[in-house]
Parts: C-alpha cells; sequence; structure tokens
C-alpha cells in the first residue's frame, strides 16, 4: 500500500468535508504523515487579489475550525490556512506543489436522484 506523508485537504464547507478529513487522518496515522487543510475564498476579479473580504473569511474560519475539530476528533493534528484566488482549482495546486504534498483529498457532496 502507498504511504501519503503530505495530504492536503480542501475543504468546501460540505459534510463531505468530514469523510475526506476522516479518510485523510486514516491515511497520515499510518505513514505518521501531515495534513493540511486549506479553504480558497475566491476574490472578484473587480477587486484586488488581497482585499479584506470579511464575511468570506469568518465563514473560512468557521469550516476550517469545524474541519480541525473532526480531525481532533480521530486523534490527529491539521494545520489549517485560508488561501485567497481568483479561481480554487490552480490555487489548491499551487498549494500541493509549494508543500510537496503526496495526496490531495477532496470531499464532494454528490447529489441523490
Amino acid at each position: 500500500m502507498m504511504e501519503f506523508h503530505k495530504i492536503l485537504v480542501p475543504a468546501g464547507g460540505t459534510e463531505a468535508d468530514e469523510e475526506a478529513m476522516r479518510l485523510a487522518c486514516w491515511l497520515a496515522k499510518k505513514a505518521k504523515g501531515k495534513i493540511w487543510a486549506v479553504y480558497v475564498v475566491t476574490v472578484k476579479r473587480s477587486l484586488p487579489l488581497e482585499a479584506e473580504i470579511e464575511p468570506e473569511i469568518r465563514e473560512a474560519e468557521g469550516i476550517l475550525d469545524h474541519i480541525v475539530t473532526v480531525a481532533e476528533e480521530q486523534g490527529y493534528e491539521v494545520e489549517t490556512d485560508i488561501l485567497q484566488a481568483r479561481e480554487a482549482g490552480p490555487a489548491i495546486i499551487d498549494e500541493a506543489v509549494e508543500r510537496d504534498i503526496d495526496l490531495i483529498l477532496m470531499g464532494i457532496k454528490y447529489p441523490m436522484c
């Protein structure tokens, strides 16, 4: 089985985040790895990239606090970061490259028919 020493979990604010974090903790424990959870605040093109967008930042902090709680319930510690970018996808990839991440683990909400 492949070991993942550095795992990035992008959070989106859905219940799927919890399952993604639980799985990340399980995988990281096996390898004694490290987990980072990130939330990307998308900034409109009409604003500077480093604009202070308080409501979105507060929402991101709440989502990441919840993710930290989920990890603590699994007996694992995670680092969190709020990223500001024009688009989430490239920001997540850039973060993964910068941290030399082995696995990006994202939860998505599956629409029930």
